[in-house]
């Protein structure tokens, strides 16, 4: 039996000593390697396996060569990514402390006297909803993130509301993309410089025709599905994006259509049928989808808010065709605890739960269209074409 264990490893070895280009062979490759590692271990190169392979591409690169000479065994040391150097300063800096707010205040008490103060104010953080409670229930479901993640983007999240005049910021989710990941946030209406947001009246044109429709109208900010703003960054430390507002016609495109992510907002959409935007936008209509159809909660937890302060005051008539200024008001009130008579184990029923945010209609809104403001001299104009059409008929 030893005798052809002993012809099997001669004719192993035998295979391995077959030179290639150079006269040299794998095994004299394997012997060096194996030899430098026991006698020296350069770099701690025995206990890591990435470095390992990095070592073996040096042995094979500096070995001696009759017609260069000796230049010994060098372990090199691979080079780093400048992008990977870029995205640790970015991460670095989301751990310092943002700078003081410094007022100065110049008074005159007397004609011949002036006296100048100065106070520093410290910038005061806006509380996120801390990632830390949730990373065991998204392990529960087998889903989530790896801590340190999850750590940069509360962190993230927490810039976001010192470079933003925002509140309510929460995390909804990470997006794979074949070129770049999303990571998005959801907070409390946005609004840019310039932007107001104002109770919605109806605006939609007279059709040219009978029997042609007319586009829906968008709901403005703050109104509907664009009573939130979502936020996006390609990973925690990147600048944050605000997406833009939907409109019910992208909205109705986005359900017809598939399409992978690539990590690009200005990339347009090729599809059909055709999408009226680009990633940024059809990204904002699945967001809004996928929020009213995933966001629920046990029956009874959540109750439709009701602001008993706000008492709209009597409007005169000439007012009553302005737009008046609109307040944000959250979808539901804070959540109360509910009493399970039957156990946690009736949560098991799909009857048990709701939904918490607001139904897509059909239109592509999450509200319904404003009624339709009274014109004088139009319902006879209506009934003068149903008489005509009645005569054409006959």
């Amino acid at each position: 039996m030893s005798g052809e264990a002993d012809t099997e490893f001669n004719n192993a070895k035998a295979f391995l000593l077959k030179s290639g280009e150079g006269g040299y062979s794998v095994y004299d490759h394997v012997f060096n390697l194996v030899q430098n590692v026991l006698e020296k271990n350069p770099g701690g190169v025995a206990g890591d396996v990435k470095r390992f392979a990095n070592y073996s591409e040096g042995v094979k690169k500096h070995r001696f060569d009759p017609m260069r000479g000796e230049e010994g065994l060098k372990y090199t040391k691979p080079e780093t990514d400048p992008r990977d150097i870029q995205r640790a300063k970015e991460e670095k800096a989301l751990f310092n402390l943002p700078a003081p707010q410094i007022v100065t205040e110049v008074t005159q008490p007397t004609p011949f006297t002036t006296v100048t103060t100065t106070t520093v104010k410290p910038l005061v953080v806006t509380p996120c909803r801390p990632l830390s409670e949730d990373i065991k229930y998204h392990k529960m479901c087998g889903i989530g993130l790896p801590k340190k993640e999850y750590l940069m983007i509360e962190q993230a999240m927490t810039r976001l509301t010192l470079d933003h005049p925002v509140s309510n910021v929460s995390f909804w989710g990470k997006i794979f993309g074949t070129e770049k990941n999303y990571v998005i946030a959801v907070s409390k209406r946005y609004l840019q410089e310039g932007e107001q947001m104002m109770e919605e009246r109806y605006a939609m044109s007279k059709p040219p025709r009978k029997g042609l429709e007319v586009p829906i109208q968008p709901e403005p900010p703050g109104v509907g599905l664009n009573r939130v703003t979502y936020w996006v960054c390609e990973y925690p430390g990147a600048p944050w994006t605000p997406l833009p507002d939907i409109t019910p016609q992208q909205l109705q495109a986005a359900k017809q259509i598939k399409k992978y992510f690539t990590g690009d907002l200005e990339r347009p959409v090729h599809s059909y049928p055709p999408f009226p935007g680009k990633e940024g936008n059809y990204l904002r209509a699945q967001l809004a989808r996928i929020t009213a159809a995933t966001y629920i909660a046990p029956e009874g937890e959540v109750e439709p808010y009701e602001d008993e302060g706000d008492e709209e005051p009597e409007e005169e008539e000439e007012d009553k065709n302005k737009p008046k200024p609109l307040k944000y008001k959250p979808l539901t009130s804070l959540p109360k605890p509910v009493a399970l008579d039957e156990g946690i184990a009736a949560l098991a029923a799909r009857d048990k739960w709701v939904h918490t945010e607001m139904y897509i209609y059909k239109t592509g809104r999450g509200t319904m269209l404003p009624p339709k403001p009274e014109v004088e001299g139009e319902e006879e104009e209506q009934a003068d074409e149903e008489e005509g059409e009645e005569e054409k008929e006959e």
